[in-house]
């Protein structure tokens, strides 16, 4: 368990979670989370793959934690439904889930969103290190990554991590992520 947030990259949500016992000394990237342009679509297609789906609501209770988010103060007043997220309980080579923001945050989240200094565009490729070479196509063969090219290298660690994510419009610079992830 422990804090979560996130922010729509353009097809994908980069979620940041900061456990509460256990915390990492380098941030990574282990999860791959797509944004759907339907979760009813996606659900109904995943389950004509075979692929077990569970629904679940994230609601956010704390009003403070929902300011953070950009709530209103009469918003504040109670629980707010934050996304809705299918998790996938069949085996992937990289943990991963679909979540779709509800429409205030969506918007707010969105890459697109002008109160962002540097708006990138659309993600074009993710490069995740795996250790079993070929498994990437577990994922892509599910056809939920939209445009967005997932692409493979070899781990010589058990873990699999997201190593790159590359934008359309070019290199990002971000500080205090593991040495061997870059945004390009």
């Amino acid at each position: 368990d422990g804090r979560t947030s996130g922010i729509a990259l353009g097809g994908i949500n980069l979620e940041f979670i900061q456990p509460d016992v256990d915390a990492p000394e380098q941030a990574v990237c282990d999860t791959l989370v797509f944004e759907p342009t339907s979760l009813q679509r996606a659900e109904e297609a995943l389950g004509a793959k075979g692929v077990l789906t569970r629904r679940l609501d994230k609601i956010e209770p704390d009003p403070a934690l929902l300011a953070l988010r950009g709530f209103e103060e009469v918003e504040l007043q109670g629980p707010q439904l934050i996304c809705k997220n299918l998790l996938l309980e069949s085996e992937f080579p990289v943990p991963m889930f679909l979540c779709e923001y509800v429409p205030k945050l969506k918007q707010r989240l969105s890459a697109s969103n002008p109160s962002f200094k540097q708006p990138h565009g659309r993600v074009l490729s993710i490069t995740v290190q795996l250790a079993k070479p070929g498994a990437i196509w577990r994922l892509s063969d599910l056809g939920y990554q939209g445009n967005i090219e997932l692409l493979q290298a070899e781990s010589r660690f058990g873990a699999p991590s997201v190593i790159e994510i590359k934008f359309e419009r070019g290199p990002v610079e971000l500080q205090g992520i593991d040495p061997g992830f870059t945004f390009i």
